[in-house]
């Protein structure tokens, strides 16, 4: 009788060591559960912040890891137990701001996983958002010029739909131009008489918001925030939205240039700068100068008062270099000022 060879045993067993291992990593994985992937909420008061809180089981044998993958509405934001031990629960919460949302609605967020079995989870949140307070017009819209002079207050109404009594307990605001948030001030006050809504019995009240003469050029975005003692109802929030545009605005608004100086000896260059008044009234140019010499300058006028044209001509005397100077617009009204344009410009010999 002849014995087998030990080398022909051992690869049979390194391949049952090695499926061992690989049946060991299999069974350490985490396994999700989600008690309920959908939760109503039901009706509530628009303005206030609902919550549906989704449970989360590891019933598998390696730590759960979650992350949040995004929600479908804005409205919406998820706070949620990052990791979950083997064997436990987490929570996965979703805020809904209901101001953001009139009637019915329904946010969705996706949740990502480290199951391999279930890498993403879709939850989703039905909430009915109730006005017990309306408000009109229930925005604030803007469409002005820089330093405008007329006034700017828009005034609001404020009721109660199921004819309750109640106070207007405080006002917050915040106004935002481009990067740059101002400080504002909104006020209210109970409506008299002559100011009431015809056959609306409860509460009125007044709420206004005027938007500062300083506020710079640029896209207007903002919110004013209502709060009151009503019992279904305690805050309103109200948009802000527009645009303050420049008085005068030029085009390029910061022009650079380069030339070849022996072209500009034969014949000089002339570049056009267009420069519209968005201002209420005519607004014209007086004069114009510049910090830059063999610059010549002049305008031509398209519509008076309303629309210019800018000539800035380079000749022939502008040595070899860079330069960096301003053209300074004299208009003839003192909304506008002086304007300055930022001029840049590179002379080469060839």
């Amino acid at each position: 009788m002849h014995s087998r060879p030990l080398f022909q045993s051992t690869p049979i067993l390194l391949l049952l060591a090695l499926a061992g291992s690989v049946a060991a990593l299999a069974a350490d994985t985490p396994k999700i559960v989600v008690s309920e992937t959908v939760i109503d909420l039901g009706t509530v008061a628009r303005g206030t912040q609902a919550v549906a809180n989704f449970e989360i089981e590891n019933t598998g044998s390696a730590p759960l890891e979650l992350r949040n993958l995004g929600t479908t509405c804005a409205c919406a934001v998820a706070e949620f137990d990052q990791v979950i031990a083997p064997g436990g629960k987490g929570r996965y919460a979703v805020k809904v701001d209901t101001s953001m949302i009139a009637g019915p609605g329904q946010a969705q967020a996706t949740l990502g996983t480290n199951d391999p079995e279930t890498p993403k989870v879709v939850l989703s949140v039905r909430v009915h958002s109730r006005s017990y307070l309306s408000v009109e017009p229930g925005y604030f819209r803007y469409d002005v010029y820089q330093n405008f002079p007329q006034d700017s207050t828009v005034e609001q109404t404020i009721w109660s739909n199921d004819g309750a009594e109640f106070e207007v307990t405080g006002v917050r605001s915040e106004l935002s131009v481009g990067s740059r948030t101002m400080p504002v001030t909104a006020s209210f006050r109970r409506a008299g008489d002559d100011e009431r809504r015809a056959n609306t019995p409860g509460s009125q009240w007044k709420v206004s918001f005027a938007l500062p003469r300083d506020t710079p050029v640029g896209a207007i975005t903002g919110w004013v925030r209502i709060d009151t003692d009503h019992e279904r109802q305690t805050t309103a929030h109200l948009p802000i939205t527009g645009f303050v545009r420049p008085v005068f605005a030029v085009t390029p608004p910061a022009p650079k240039y380069q030339y070849v100086q022996a072209e500009l000896v034969k014949e000089p260059y002339i570049h056009r700068l267009h420069v519209r008044n968005f201002a209420d009234q005519a607004i014209g140019i007086a004069s114009l100068r510049t910090d830059v010499e063999g610059l010549e300058l002049s305008y031509e006028t398209e519509e008076e008062g309303r629309l210019y044209y800018v000539l800035v001509t380079a000749t022939g005397d502008l040595p070899v270099g860079k330069y960096d100077g301003k053209l300074f617009i004299e208009t003839d009204s003192e909304i506008s000022g002086t304007l300055e344009v930022p001029l840049s410009f590179h002379v080469v010999a060839e």
